[in-house]
């Protein structure tokens, strides 16, 4: 078989082998030597010893006795490598079960790139694997080729099992008919914040670029002493920490993070870190009483979302999932507003920085738009640019990837701009060559008013066209938002324009709302719109892996 499919020779035994590699290489020998044979002698290692040239290398992949023939080894200064069952990563937990691949330069083949290169000749047509099966299996009989295998009463080579072709009988196959049960979170109801008199103590936990870059610029220029004073800043390492302190009017730094949390004169806590520590800081910031701004997302997975629920609602979660007073189960329908019981009416603010929905353009097209009562159409195109492989962004720890991460922006954009919040979504991937699943994406959103949204999210785009594109449809009306930086309204067969003093996402309209809200004491978003978009991120990724409509 092996001959069939592109081997020059092939050799039933060592001395064949021996004699067919001295012909073909003109008694030079082998560069290399792979041994994949299981064998509790030597003999494997002391042919792959003969057939070597001077200075070649063997590598022992099989399970073979390593008693090494000193003399062949001597002679000819060979090489031995012992391979781990799929090579680099076999014993790191990270790599095994995290899911992190080890950097290109440092360990050029891994067991998931050698995979993928494998997947992409087989898409190719490069490779076929046909050969190599010898059985087939409908998957009902899968017992049957087990039971084959197992006692050896024929010879076999590879086994499939095929699935049906039907998707329903597939789904009947090997399990009961499930009832799906659907979530419904209740937030108890929030009458008020608890307003701040005078300037607002903040305290900084994180100051990475974003931060520095454009956060903290925008916070210097707010009015200090009237609407808010630094106080301290947090940061893992003590010199960054002292650098943005004298940058920006700190009092302190500190590379304990909870010294903020303990202190009395921060009623305000910025937490900018990255994304997988967004929702444990909020939480414990919210039980030490803090206002908390928190940069997006305000949860990477479920779990982080439900345990923040149960701080808003002033309950633990249990470790068992949804089962705290706040979240119940129902056959259908969903509600969003129906409080549990009362809440105290002074309560601390939560605010996820989701600019774009304060951004000057977008509330200039907004108001536009109020005349409209009717279902919108939106289409959102976002040029997001390439993110490397390695960065943190796309860790499933650090960073929950590009939709929980950054398409979380858009969902929320999209509930301002329709008055309502998402119902069911379907997602596909562009996929390709070195991009990630998240990297280049399309979004489809039915909204509970049963407006249309569509986000194209891409990383295979050029710098130079203009990063972020909304349009408006409905009533009889046409806006359009570019790179918020402008806007346009046409209706009536007339023309309207706003321009802007340069890009303005709405950093420092949101940093003003969350100061204004701490003096008037409101929630400036519904908590509802943080949960129901974090939830909306989760199922655009369940989406994608499915293939098919998620209901949110």
């Amino acid at each position: 078989m092996a001959v069939e499919h592109g081997v020059e020779v092939g050799a039933a035994s060592g001395g064949e082998l021996i004699l067919a590699v001295r012909d073909k290489t003109r008694n030079q020998g082998v560069d290399s030597v792979i041994i994949l044979a299981a064998a509790k002698s030597s003999e494997p290692l002391e042919v792959a010893a003969e057939i070597t040239r001077e200075r070649g290398i063997i590598v022992a992949a099989g399970l073979v006795s390593l008693d090494v023939p000193r003399k062949e080894f001597y002679d000819k200064e060979l090489e031995l490598v012992v391979s781990r069952a799929w090579g680099p990563g076999l014993y790191d937990e990270g790599y095994a079960d995290g899911g992190r691949d080890y950097p290109l330069a440092y360990a050029r083949w891994t067991a998931q790139r050698n995979v993928a290169e494998f997947l992409d000749q087989l898409a190719k047509c490069r490779v076929s694997v046909s050969h190599l099966i010898s059985h087939r299996f409908p998957f009902k009989d899968a017992l049957s080729a087990y039971k084959m295998i197992l006692k050896g009463d024929e010879p076999f080579l590879g086994v499939v099992l095929e699935y049906p072709e039907d998707k329903a009988e597939g789904e009947r196959v090997g399990r009961e008919e499930v009832k799906e049960v659907e979530k419904v979170i209740v937030l108890r109801s929030l009458d008020r914040v608890r307003p701040v008199e005078g300037g607002i103590g903040i305290g900084l936990i994180g100051a990475g670029l974003f931060a520095q870059g454009t956060l903290l610029p925008a916070l210097k220029k707010l009015k200090r002493g009237r609407e808010m004073e630094p106080v301290g800043v947090a940061t893992s390492t003590g010199i960054k920490a002292r650098h943005v302190a004298e940058k920006y009017g700190f009092s302190y730094f500190t590379s304990d993070y909870n010294e903020l949390l303990k202190d009395e004169k921060v009623e305000a806590v910025f937490i900018l870190t990255r994304h997988g520590s967004h929702a444990p800081l909020v939480c414990e910031a919210l039980r030490a009483g803090k206002h908390v701004f928190v940069e997006k997302p305000l949860a990477i997975n479920e779990e982080q979302l439900w345990d923040i629920i149960s701080v808003l609602n002033g309950e633990e979660l249990e470790d068992s999932g949804l089962r705290i007073e706040g979240v119940r189960e129902a056959e259908g329908g969903r509600d969003w507003s129906v409080p549990t019981c009362e809440r105290s009416s002074v309560e601390t603010l939560l605010m996820v920085g989701f600019n774009r929905r304060f951004a000057p353009a977008t509330r200039w097209l907004k108001a536009r738009f109020a005349f409209v009562d009717e279902p919108l159409a939106v289409h959102m195109t976002v040029n997001a640019g390439y993110v490397p492989p390695d960065s943190w962004v796309h860790d499933p720890e650090d960073g929950g990837g590009r939709i929980v991460g950054e398409v979380c922006h858009f969902v929320d954009l999209a509930q301002y701009l329709t008055g309502s919040l998402p119902k069911e979504v379907f997602a596909t991937s562009l996929g390709g060559s070195g991009y990630q699943d998240s990297d280049n994406v399309n979004v489809s959103l039915t909204m509970e008013n049963g407006s249309l949204v569509s986000i194209t999210y891409v990383a295979s785009g050029d710098k130079l066209f203009p990063r972020e594109r909304m349009e408006v449809f409905g009533g009889g009306a046409v806006g359009v938002i570019d790179n918020f930086k402008s806007a346009v309204f046409y209706r009536g067969g007339k023309k309207e324009r706003f321009k802007g003093l340069g890009v303005d996402r709405g950093h420092k309209g949101e940093l003003e709302a969350f100061f204004e809200v701490l003096k008037e004491g409101r929630q400036p978003v519904e908590l509802r719109e943080y949960i129901a978009t974090t939830l909306a991120t989760f199922a655009i990724e369940k989406a994608m892996r499915e293939r098919k409509v998620v209901r949110i």
